[in-house]
Parts: structure tokens; sequence; C-alpha cells
């Protein structure tokens, strides 16, 4: 079939003479896309359709004006066959051959053709210009062409010939069977596309395409061509990307698994991305030095990235860039822009960041510490102005002529080589138009070619970048050999689009199948078949370099940016090391929770090691930030925790932990937002997110991963994840709430988990509970350490084998739970009883905890002084005792039951009394109290001097928690309270010992002296500034010994 458009005959003797040559007498041909967009953009100019209608319609409307003409003709041929001597010409009655003879000479007016007929014609000739008359009546009265109507519109020919013909054929056809090899008769045949899809010819053309009942097209090659045409045209103009997809584990392109082996430093790799300028940039504000290259980066920059826990350094935009995409984005507003870090000069480290000798040293550096660099490669495309463009311009996606006819190349010359000019199509910079060629002239020879700019077919082309032909062998081959050259370099690379390259997507994107099309304006015009593509091109590209890559460049991690469902496609049968999870940003950040949870029960019922290969992130450079999606609070670091629990590859944004809302562009040579890090933020990571990252070894395999569904009421609750694994005997189980509501519910089973062997066969499947998975006996204990609060529980082992385990997540909250204790009682059943003291709650220190119940007696006596100053002798040990005599020293000096003589009198003024006051004031928990006996404890053991007991404490790794002593930047510092705490108390004490003193060694010197030193502790506490090394009195003999 072709397209054939009917057109009036006013319309027709308009057309051009490029056009007219197109016309038959009775109709206008359509032979393919090419002359359909021709004629679409005649016809839209001399105003006879609408500036909406496209070429697409036109050539659909063609070809079903072809089905109609088509169907009555051969469905005629049939009836004859049967030995029916029989023409259309037979429905005309015989009583209305005049109406019939005035309407074929109005036919002729409006529509003429070379042989003009009326009833005295031959039964040929009359039976043509029937088929015509019934062609125009379906047409005119479809609904699916109203757009084009004015072309073919039939008020010249109307009459009561005309308006009754249908039924006429109806009345007529009825008279004969319908022949076998037709599903239907002729009047039911025409009328049922219209009938099911009466609005839409689109739907009525794939309607005929894919139906059965028309089994006389032999051929469907134009219909399919039309319905691409009309996606392309679809296509055309600047649209966004497409919806968030889940991924595809049906692998149906090629069954056996290929995963690659990781080198032993793969999995413990947390990347960080960050763009080169805007980085040097900030480098420069933040040293107050300037910091140009890569050599120039600061040591302490590196040391501090890595005391985070980052292990990969992903530097976007080193290569040399194109100049034709600096002078593009400049000529489009931004005079300070650089060219795309996407569209390439050529692969080698660029002039102004150093080049190759600035990035050795610092790879060296980096490598000593323990970080490993990695880079972009963009093998879709390369710059406009490459070297290969100037070089090689076969290696490119070309036409020998525009392929629409509305471009213009008038604008600027963006060649930066005098023997080739580069012209992008004017479109581009009013914004009217996203061309998806630019224009290449030859200034020696004038050739011209018109060339494909990159494109992924899900928005804009990338216009500043040219598409390379994957077709060509030579192009693939040059491609792998300069992939291997940058593995020399770097030990991380990361692929820029790779899902383009992959070879349903090549073929989908440049070279469709018909009826395929339409993800690219104009390319549905060089449909392939799959037979005929896979032969052009046998191999899948990635394939072929992974086994490059693992036979000539063995310690390279490879890593793709890779969607449309194809993540588990890239890592199982490509072989990749990893693969971006978009999913994990897009689907966490709307809080579609059972979507993203049913991708992860799917890849673990599929092949777990896919999981391990994902690469997780909260924002990529074409992201907004993360903070700007996340914001700062709970959700974030619920979020931030499980990308760096889960298995795979944390990625981490540039600016993402200093909590910087600026999206840098990739043509950006600074930040433009004035931002500082914001302290609090990163205070929290610390201690939260960074110790985690130092255990990646725990999270980054999938073998010990198990999911579970967290149980509400008998119900899952979809919001939550909870997720245990381990590596060798530590474990760890992480849960968090990804909603702003309470939950309390436990986990008990795991989900559905494959069990996969080496070659990716499945051999089994497990579906545990938690007992099985922790290896629990019912009369132990399970003790779990929750991180974050630092809070250890207690749990039964029989209650988590009945049970399950039990968590209560308050909204956006996120428990990370280890180390995991399994342990039994002793005799004297201590986790029993604190077990029964605690219940649900948790405690900070569990040893302390457990040795508490020895001291309780004394503490509750302590309580009680405290609340009455009364001493509780019931239930004194020799300890209490002796803890006794000095609080009833203290209580008679308090109650001024006795007179203190001169050096006691002023003690108790200037320290006791505004000492113990203090501390009755404050609301001393348990703890507190835990801490202040133990204290005392060694005080009466110890016969230090006060102020080096006082040293020894404060260095003493058994009260850094009371003392909420924490490390940063290897600095340890305090909490106020908590000191303040501890040196009223420690001031009692000393005090104590010089009262305890006889009355002959108490001395007006030795008073003073204490007081002094006192005083001097308590300056130093003011002036510390919270640093612990600045409270340590190194003046050992000032105080009492």
């Amino acid at each position: 079939m072709i397209g054939c458009l009917y057109l009036e005959k006013s319309i027709r003797d308009s057309l051009p003479a490029e056009v007219h040559s197109l016309s038959q007498h009775r109709f206008l041909t359509i032979q393919d896309q090419s002359e359909a967009r021709q004629l679409a953009v005649f016809l839209r100019k001399a105003e006879y359709v609408e500036e909406t209608v496209k070429a697409g319609e036109l050539y659909l409307t063609g070809l079903l004006t072809d089905f109609y003409r088509t169907l009555i003709d051969s469905y005629m041929v049939s009836l004859r066959q049967t030995g029916a001597d029989i023409s259309l010409g037979g429905m005309i009655p015989t009583d209305d051959e005049y109406s019939w003879n005035a309407f074929l000479k109005r036919l002729d007016k409006s529509f003429p053709v070379q042989t003009t007929g009326d009833l005295s014609s031959p039964p040929e000739i009359l039976e043509k210009r029937i088929i015509d008359s019934l062609t125009l009546k379906l047409l005119n009265s479809n609904m699916g062409c109203r757009k084009l109507k004015k072309l073919f519109s039939d008020t010249g020919i109307k009459g009561k010939a005309y308006n009754n013909q249908l039924t006429q054929l109806e009345l007529f056809i009825k008279k004969f069977p319908v022949p076998s090899e037709w599903k239907d008769d002729l009047i039911s045949l025409l009328k049922a596309p219209e009938k099911k899809f009466p609005d839409s010819l689109e739907e009525q053309i794939r309607f005929i395409s894919s139906s059965e009942l028309y089994s006389f097209i032999s051929d469907k090659k134009h219909l399919l061509s039309g319905l691409d045409l009309m996606r392309e045209d679809s296509k055309i103009g600047l649209s966004g990307p497409g919806p968030v997809e889940g991924i595809d584990f049906s692998f149906h392109e090629d069954n056996e698994a290929h995963f690659s082996i990781d080198s032993d430093w793969m999995p413990n790799l947390i990347l960080i991305a960050k763009n080169c300028y805007v980085w040097l940039y900030q480098l420069t504000q933040k040293y107050s030095r300037p910091v140009e290259t890569l050599n120039d980066i600061p040591s302490e920059e590196l040391d501090e990235l890595r005391r985070r826990g980052i292990t990969g350094l992903w530097l976007i935009g080193i290569w040399e860039r194109s100049v034709a995409s600096k002078s593009i984005k400049r000529i489009c507003g931004n005079p300070e822009a650089e060219a795309s870090a996407y569209s390439l000069m050529d692969y080698r480290i660029a002039d102004d960041l150093g080049g190759e000798e600035a990035l050795a040293a610092l790879r060296d550096r980096c490598l000593q510490k323990g970080i490993r660099l990695a880079s972009d490669m963009v093998p879709n495309h390369t710059g406009l102005d490459s070297v290969w463009m100037q070089e090689h311009p076969e290696y490119f996606l070309q036409l020998p002529e525009a392929p629409f006819p509305n471009y213009s190349f008038e604008g600027p010359d963006l060649s930066s080589s005098p023997d080739i000019s580069l012209f992008l199509e004017e479109g581009y910079y009013n914004r009217s138009d996203a061309a998806v060629v630019f224009l290449r002239k030859d200034n020696k020879s004038g050739g011209k070619k018109y060339i494909y700019h990159g494109n992924d077919g899900t928005s804009m082309p990338w216009n500043d970048t040219a598409q390379l032909d994957f077709l060509n062998p030579e192009v693939r081959e040059e491609l792998i050999h300069q992939i291997l050259l940058v593995a020399e370099k770097f030990p991380i690379i990361r692929f820029d689009a790779a899902m383009t390259l992959a070879r349903k997507h090549v073929q989908r994107l440049w070279f469709p199948k018909p009826g395929d099309g339409g993800a690219i304006p104009s390319r549905s015009a060089y449909s392939m078949s799959e037979k005929e593509f896979r032969e052009k091109m046998p191999e899948e590209f990635w394939r072929e370099v992974v086994d490059r890559i693992n036979t000539e460049a063995p310690n390279t991690l490879l890593l793709a940016e890779a969607f449309w469902m194809m993540e588990g496609y890239f890592v199982r049968n490509l072989g990749m090391h990893r693969v971006y999870n978009s999913a994990f940003m897009n689907l966490l950040k709307t809080e579609s929770n059972s979507e993203f949870r049913k991708i992860l029960k799917e890849t673990l019922k599929s092949n777990p090691r896919i999981l391990k290969r994902f690469v997780n992130f909260m924002n990529n450079p074409d992201e907004d930030t993360a903070v700007t999606q996340f914001g700062k609070g709970d959700k974030y670091f619920g979020i931030c925790t499980l990308m760096v629990t889960l298995p795979g590859l944390p990625m981490i944004g540039h600016g993402q932990m200093e909590g910087l809302t600026e999206k840098y562009g990739m043509e950006y040579r600074r930040a433009y937002f004035n931002e500082e890090e914001d302290r609090e933020l990163l205070d929290r990571h610390e201690r939260e997110i960074y110790p985690l990252m130092k255990k990646r070894l725990i999270f980054a395999g999938a073998k010990q991963f198990h999911l579970f569904d967290y149980i509400v009421q008998e119900k899952v609750n979809e919001d939550v994840y909870a997720f245990c694994n381990s590596r060798d005997q530590d474990q760890v189980l992480v849960f968090y709430n990804n909603s702003n509501t309470l939950t309390e519910g436990r986990i008990f089973r795991e989900c559905t988990k494959a069990v996969n062997s080496d070659d990716g066969e499945r051999l089994d499947k497990e579906n545990n509970d938690i007992a099985t998975l922790m290896d629990l006996n019912e009369t132990g204990y399970t003790v779990l350490f929750e991180a974050k609060k630092r809070l250890w529980y207690i749990h039964r082992n029989l209650d988590l084998i009945k049970n399950g385990l039990p968590v209560k997540l308050y909204g956006y909250q996120s428990k990370v739970f280890s180390p995991i204790r399994h342990q039994e009682d002793d005799e004297e059943r201590r986790l029993e009883k604190l077990k029964q003291k605690i219940g649900d709650r948790g405690v900070p220190d569990l040893d302390r905890a457990l040795r508490y119940s020895e001291l309780e007696p004394l503490i509750h006596m302590m309580k009680t002084f405290m609340a009455s100053r009364v001493i509780d002798t019931a239930v004194m040990s020799d300890l209490i005792t002796m803890f006794s005599r000095d609080l009833n020293k203290i209580r008679k000096i308090l109650n001024q039951n006795k007179k203190p003589v001169r050096e006691e009198q002023k003690l108790l003024e200037d320290i006791i009394r505004p000492s113990f006051m203090s501390l009755m004031l404050c609301e001393l928990n348990d703890t507190s109290l835990f801490y202040m006996t133990r204290f005392y404890q060694l005080w009466t053991e110890e016969k230090e001097s006060s102020i080096r007991l006082w040293n020894r404490i404060l260095q003493d790794e058994d009260f850094a928690p009371w003392l909420g002593i924490n490390r940063y930047k290897d600095i340890l510092w305090y909490n106020k309270e908590s000191m303040d705490e501890a040196f009223w108390w420690f001031s009692i004490l000393s005090t104590l010992r010089l009262l305890n003193m006889r009355s002959t060694e108490l001395s007006s010197k030795a008073t003073d002296q204490h007081i002094s030193s006192l005083s001097r502790l308590q300056c130093r506490l003011g002036e510390s500034e919270y640093r612990l090394s600045h409270v340590l009195d190194e003046d050992t003999e000032s105080m009492n010994e």
C-alpha cells in the first residue's frame, strides 16, 4: 500500500511544480515520509490545513484512502473469481440513472480524471469512478479525518446519488455470498476501523495493520511507516524526560549470566561526585589560596574525605571540552559558561586543569590515602567539533540532505578548525525547535553532511554533540581502544547514557523495526528488520567492552548510567560491575514505598547478586541537590542511612553532606550561590552516617542480605524498610520508616530470596524466619545496640522465636542495630533481672547496667539523701557505711548541728553548699547517679591526689559517655552539662577528703589552696571551648595529696 490523497481541483491546481510532480489525475500519491513532509509544508503555508496538522496525519490519511480503494477493488475481484459476472455499476438502480449521471459530472468537475465516466462507459471505467465516489464518501464521514476534510471536501458533489451510495452498495453486496478468503462482507470491512476508533485516525490505521480481517494487505511496511511518522511528529519540539520505570528481569535477549568478578577493593567503594571546575573554585574560597589545577587540591581536603569514609572520587569534567559547546552556551546567554562536561573535544586531561601531569600527581596522593579516582566516558557521542569530527566524519550518523524541508542553517559558524564549518539549525537559538541534525561543511571540497546530534529519545537532542554510528565496526573498535586508554589512568570508569548503546536501543533509536519508530524524528525512514540489524551489529557493544577490559585492564570497575528497565541486564548479562539505580532516589523521594520494595523483592527473587551491583544515590549531576529533594531532617538522614547500608555502591553528590542547594550545570566554571557549609548537618553526618560508611564491607554484599516484611496487625506496612546483613561475625539490622506516621510492628520472616549458582542458574529459594537467620536457641538472649541513640536492647530468644522482633518507629525514624550479641544469662540471672526492670526500653551501657544492680542500694540511698538528707541504714553495706559517714558529715554541716571550725565554715560556704545546691537543683537520673557512685568508689579505693584522680577520670573511657566525650577532626570534645555535673561532684568529694583531715592538718593555707585550685579548674572549664585537653590540669601538686 502507498498513500494516495484526494485533492479538490482548486487545491490541486495550486500545487507548486515540485509537489505537482507527485500527482496523478485522480489523486496525489505519497510514496514515503519525505514526500509527506514536503506536502505538509506547502499545505500549511497555503493555509489549506491548520498549522497543527503534521506530515504523519497526511500520510495516514493517504494510507486510509488507499485502504478503502484497495479493499473495494480486491473484494470485487474475489466476487468475480467465484464466477459472477458483476461490476459496481450493478449497484445503480435503473430508476436512478439520471441522478447518477448528474453526480458523475459533478465528480469529474471537482475531482477530474483523464478518462471521465458515465453510465454508458465500459464497466471497468465506471467501476473506478464509483470506487472514487465511495472512498470520498467514507473519508468525508470519518471523524478521524476531520482536520484534513478541506482537502477532499464533498460539498461540490453532494446529491441523491452520492448520499445514498453506501446504502445501495450494501443492498447490492448482500446479493452475493462472502468469498471464502474474506472474513466478513465488504460494508462491515469498510466500516470496522471507524466503528472501533471513531475519533482516532492513528488507531484506525493501527487496527488495520494488526487485524486478521485484512489479510489481503500483504505488505504492511507503509502502514507501519505512517504510524512511526505520527510518533515522530509528536516528539518534534521540546519535551521532558519519561516516567520512572521498574526493572526488567526477563533477560530474554541473552539468558546466560556474565557477572564480572570484583577486585578486593570494589565492595568497599563509596563514591563522591565533584564537578571539577566548581570544586576548585570552592576550594580556593575555603583555603584562601589559589586552587586551579588538579594537583593544587589540598591534601587536607583529601584527608577529610577519607576520614568520612569516602574511597572513590568521581571528577566530573576533566577532559578537554568542545569549543563549539562553549560558544553555543555563551550565545544562549551565559557569558561565563564553559563547554558541557559531556561534549568532548578529546580524551585528554584539560590543559587548564594541569594536564596529564597534574592528574598523575593527584592520583598518587589519593591512592596513598585509600581513594581511587573515577572519570566519565561518553561513548555515545562526541562534541560537535571533536578531533574525530575533523578527522573522521565517516564515524558519525549522517544524511546527504536535511531530513526536514523547513530546516535552515544560517547561524554562526561554530567550528574551531579552518578546514570545516559547523552550523546548528536556527530553531535551537530561538527555542522554536530542537533540530535532530546539524550541518558540517568541508571548506576544501564544499561537501555537506547533515549529522545527527546525540539523542536518547526522551527529551530534546543534545545539540552540542554529534552522534556516532554504531553500525560502523571501525567506530566500535576505536571506542574500545579509547576505553582501554582511559582505564590506564582511572580504575573507575562511569559510562554516560550507557543504555543508549545496548543493541535493542541502538536499533530502536536509529534503525527501528517497521512499526517501532518514533523515538527520534526522521529515523523511521531508515527502518531495518531485526535480522538485517543483527547482521550489521552481531554482538552487544558492552559485552565486547567488558570482555576486553577483563582481559587487558582487569582491575578496572565499569559503572553504567543505565535506565529503561535495563539495570539487571547490564550487570547480569553484559557484565558491568555497577549500574545506576535511579529508582532509589525517585521512589523514596515520592514515598512510593510499595513500588521500591517491589523492586528489592523482585531483585532478590531473580538473583540477589544484582542487588550488590546497584549504585544508590540521593541526587546525581542531572538532578536537584539532595537537600532540595529530601530536606535536612529525619527523612534525609533516614534515606541516607538506607543508601549507605543497602548492598551496592553508595554515591554521594557534590555538596550533599555540606547541605549545599545549588545544582551545578555541566557548563559551570564556578558556584553562583554564596553558600556556607551547614555545620549542624555535618555534625549529624558525623554522628549517624560516617560510622556506617566506615563499615561498608558489612553492607556491600548481597549473599547474607535478608529483606523483611514489617508486620503491623497481621498486615505488611510497605512504608517500612527492614533488612539485615552480615560479614564474618558482624551482623547488622536496619530499619527505616519512610512516612510521617508512627508505627509499631515486628519482623518475623524474610522475603523470598533466590539461591543461585555462580553462573546465575537458580538452584533454590529461601524464606527463613528470624530465629533461623540468627541461629537462636530458646534459653538465650539477643542483645542489640542501636547505633544512633546509642542504647542497648535486650530480647529473650524465646520471644523472638515465637513472635519476631518488635520495633517502634516514629515518622522518618531510622534505627541501625550493631553490634548484635547472642548470649546466655549468668548464675545470678542478671540479664533477666535487667530485662524485667527495663522492659522494651534501652540502656546506654549494658555492662554498666548489669553492674548497676550491685550498686543499686547505694544509689537508692543517694537518691534518698538528695531528697531528704536522711540515711537509710537498713540497706547499708560496708561501702554504704563509708559513704554514709561522709554524707552524715555533710548533712550535719548543712543543718548546722555542730559549730564548724573556721576552715570547715569556709569550705561549707565556698564549696559544699553551692555544689550540693547545684546538684540538688538538677534532675539527676539513674545514669548520672550510677557514674557518681562509680566515681565515689574509685575515690575510696585510690590513694592518688584529688587532681590526679580528676585527670584520670577525664581520660578514662569508662566515664566518656557520662561526660559526653566525642572525637571530631582529631579533637576530643565534651558535653557542657555533663562536665558541670562531674565538676560539682568532684568539688564535693575533694572537699570531703579535706574535711576528713584531722583538725590539726586542716590549715588555712590548705583550705585556700584547695579553693583556689577548684576556682582555677572552673575557669578552665569556662575557657575550654568544650575541648577536653583544655580542662586537664597539669598542676598535679596544687590540690591535697
